[in-house]
């Protein structure tokens, strides 16, 4: 497929969460962000294992190669209460990233989830204030239907929170091990969502048999997604995630494989 047309409607570029890197993160990020740089990806997200890095030699390995950091992606227990959000967001904004992207809830009964909704409202209304945007990340089990109503857990998410206040950050590999087609998901919550996760890998029979790939090496259809996010010209946010390397591999290969995959594509 020929994605080249479309490659005017990618803002921003093509991002790397750069979780794929492991401990390697906070025992060199100079290399790690050096490594990102040569692939070719144009910023990072990072998760909550950054904040063990001070804020200004984070700055400082971003800035020797240009990259910059677009989101950083915690738990829900992170931003649990107003003082972990206030310390978690002076982080953020110390590491110049413009996002918070949280996953998970306060627990998954129809209590817990609707009150995690309310939450996720005043999280992001903090954010806005500071000029931040915030997500909320979706796994396999929100595609899963609530045991009382049948309503998808996504769904009752999406209800219950502000449009203006909570984006989706939509993770296209966890919608295939939920057993939806992630091109589907992609039309479905369209409106909320500007920033995706572009993973692939084998789904297995759920989260405790699945395996992460390199992109175009797994089950997802990555092209026809890009394909449908792109034609949208709503995403803000294009990052390939790989939990871990594949197996045999290393993070700087497998980086450098996705990318490459979205060029041969005109990306």
């Amino acid at each position: 497929m020929d994605l080249s047309p479309l490659k005017p409607r990618l803002r921003g570029g093509i991002g790397i969460q750069i979780i794929i890197f492991g401990e390697d993160l906070t025992a060199d990020l100079a290399s790690v962000v050096s490594s990102v740089r040569s692939a070719g990806y144009d910023y990072i997200e990072a998760s909550l294992n950054i904040r063990r890095i001070p804020p200004a030699a984070v700055l400082s390995a971003l800035a020797a190669e240009g990259v910059p950091i677009r989101a950083v992606h915690v738990g829900f227990v992170d931003v649990a209460t107003l003082r972990d959000l206030n310390e978690m967001l002076s982080f953020v904004t110390d590491i110049e990233a413009s996002a918070l992207i949280c996953s998970g809830v306060l627990n998954r009964s129809r209590f817990g989830i609707e009150e995690s909704a309310r939450h996720f409202n005043a999280v992001g209304g903090v954010c806005a204030d500071k000029g931040l945007n915030f997500y909320y990340h979706t796994h396999e089990w929100e595609f899963e239907r609530d045991g009382v109503s049948r309503v998808r857990v996504v769904d009752l998410l999406l209800s219950r929170t502000e449009p203006e206040l909570v984006r989706f950050n939509i993770d296209l590999f966890w919608a295939g091990v939920a057993h939806m087609d992630p091109v589907e998901v992609i039309k479905q919550l369209g409106e909320r969502c500007d920033y995706y996760h572009v993973k692939d890998g084998m789904f297995g029979s759920g989260r405790e048999d699945c395996t992460f790939s390199c992109l175009g090496d797994g089950e997802v259809k990555v092209a026809e997604c890009l394909q449908q996010i792109l034609a949208a010209e709503r995403a803000v946010g294009i990052v390939v995630e790989q939990d871990r390397p594949a197996a045999g591999s290393s993070a700087n290969a497998d980086i450098v494989k996705s990318r490459q995959y979205l060029r041969n594509l005109g990306l």
